[in-house]
């Protein structure tokens, strides 16, 4: 565990600044999922492939977009299959975009390569939510783009990502966390209805003689 401390942003929300802090290694483990590339194969094992544009805005990862088939290396994808409660972190190119995965995810659900999933043995729950938070913030986005390494498409090195100093999931630390976690959600199922209600506007406007428009 580290004798640091988290500097926290100026948000009602904030960490006290005497937060102790432990290496994320030490907390939970850290997969990267090699490249699968589907085989034209019927009697393959079909499996779901997480990408970025899977990734939604708040709230948990929804089920995959993308399939493939896999033959030869269906045995090795089954080692990457996700977990419930899983955090995926953009490290290649788009770095720290980031969800958790659902607890009623499907047995087939891989990460693609340019993820990394974080797996907590012990609350996975309220740890993952928890670490979604610092992530999400603006210091945790700004520490995922200091680690970038590389010209043109950058990466997060995974011994890099490995060793980030994160809060401790004290009880204070995770009731933060979780409020941070359902306020979001809920702002974004509200965006959501008014954005279904903008959308209906004009269902009901009509233009009494709307064949004279036609010419």
């Amino acid at each position: 565990m580290s004798d640091q401390h988290y500097a926290p942003s100026t948000s009602a929300a904030s960490l006290p600044a005497e937060t102790p802090l432990q290496t994320l290694s030490d907390t939970a483990s850290i997969l990267r999922a090699p490249l699968f590339k589907s085989q034209s194969n019927r009697n393959g094992v079909e499996y779901r492939v997480v990408s970025i544009k899977d990734f939604p805005e708040a709230g948990y990862l929804p089920a995959p977009d993308r399939s493939i088939r896999l033959t030869d290396s269906a045995e090795k994808a089954l080692r990457y299959t996700l977990c419930p409660y899983d955090l995926l972190v953009i490290t290649v190119g788009s770095i720290g975009h980031v969800t958790v995965v659902p607890e009623d995810c499907e047995a087939n659900w891989i990460p693609a390569t340019n993820m990394y999933v974080v797996r907590f043995a012990e609350d996975a729950p309220r740890r993952s939510r928890a670490l979604y938070a610092v992530f999400r913030s603006r210091s945790g986005q700004s520490l995922l783009e200091h680690m970038a390494r590389g010209r043109g498409i950058q990466i997060v090195p995974k011994k890099v990502f490995a060793q980030i100093q994160v809060p401790v999931f004290s009880n204070e630390v995770l009731q933060v966390t979780e409020q941070l976690w359902e306020r979001e959600y809920a702002l974004y199922r509200e965006s959501l209805q008014k954005l279904d209600q903008s959308r209906a506007v004009y269902d009901d406007f009509e233009i009494a003689d709307a064949e004279s428009l036609a010419g």
